[in-house]
Order: C-alpha cells, then structure tokens, then sequence
C-alpha cells in the first residue's frame, strides 16, 4: 500500500485528504511511524501545504512507540505550519490531545511552550487531569528550570492534595537533575 501511494504521488495523483490521514493513521497504529513520517514529508513536499491529522496522527504514532525525541521535532515543525491557537480551535480538542502537544514541547525542551498549552486547556474548560501536571513538571525538570518546577508543584499542592505520582515525579526529576538535597527536604 505504501508504495501505491508512492507510486500516486510520483505521478503527481494526491490521493485526498481523508484518504492520506487514515492512511499515516493506520501505519502509525501498526508501529510504522516512521513510513507514515515518510508519507507525510511527500504529501507534504507536493501540497505544500501541511494538513494538521497528518501531524496528529504521526505525532500520536511516535509517542506510542516511546519516540517522544522525534514526536518533539514533528512539534516544533508543525508549530511552525500552523498558528498555535489555530492547531487547537480547528477540532474539539481533548486532555488526551493537549498532553500529546505538552509531552512534546516537554520533550522539546521547551516549558513556556508546555506552559502554554497547559494554560490553554484549562481557558477552554478542558481540566488538566493528572498526566497532565506530571508532563508539565516533568518539561520544568528536563530543562533544569527547577525553581519553575517547585513553583509549580507548589501550586499544585495548593489545588487540591497531591498524590503520590506527582510526588515521585518530582523528586525523581530532582535527583536526575543533580538536585537530590531539595528532593530529601521534600520527603
């Protein structure tokens, strides 16, 4: 199948829209993230024009596969294709699509970003659930911004209790970030 749709493009056929993104869906799903990558660059060498399910689904492939390094890039360039508050407001998005774009900008070494979107979900009514604060606190302590990542922790205390999880993601953060004296005053 991949080769038909190489073969179409070649001739300068574009299969439509619906059909490529089912399509980069249905390779990301069976752990070919990468040919459904492959396919995207095409498409989108002939459109010139890069439609978003292309990005979400390809995005979505590599994560599944534990790819977050080449999630995080397929991020950033899709940043650049789309106006950011655009990417969101053309579907109805879901926590589920939210921590997608905060894992990768996490990923990406980019916390305002993460923040950003982490701000975003919770201005369109969307409540950040659990992965949520992790991957945040998780993009503050990859980055080494640890004074960002207490504060943020310390918000999150002042919500609502914090359970284990966040706990462990904080001081494990912290240790990895050479900063094991702040994680035994946390516990």
């Amino acid at each position: 199948m991949k080769e038909l749709i190489l073969v179409s493009l070649d001739r300068n056929i574009m299969p439509s829209a619906s059909t490529c993104g089912k399509f980069i869906s249905a390779l990301c799903g069976a752990r070919k993230a990468d040919d459904g990558y492959m396919i995207q660059g095409e498409l989108n060498k002939i459109s010139k024009v890069a439609r978003m399910n292309y990005y979400f689904n390809t995005i979505h492939g590599f994560s599944v596969l534990n790819r977050a390094d080449i999630a995080a890039i397929l991020l950033i360039e899709f940043q650049g294709s789309y106006p950011f508050k655009v990417q969101l407001s053309q579907q109805e998005p879901t926590c589920k699509v939210y921590n997608l774009f905060i894992d990768g900008a996490g990923h990406a070494k980019k916390p305002e970003l993460a923040r950003e979107v982490f701000e975003m979900m919770q201005r369109s009514g969307i409540v950040p659930n659990l992965k949520s604060e992790i991957l945040i606190l998780q993009s503050y302590l990859k980055s080494g911004r640890i004074s960002d990542a207490l504060n943020f922790f310390r918000d999150s205390q002042k919500r609502r209790e914090v359970g284990r999880k966040l706990s462990n993601t904080m001081v494990v953060g912290l240790c990895k970030a050479d900063r094991a004296d702040i994680a035994l005053e946390m516990l």
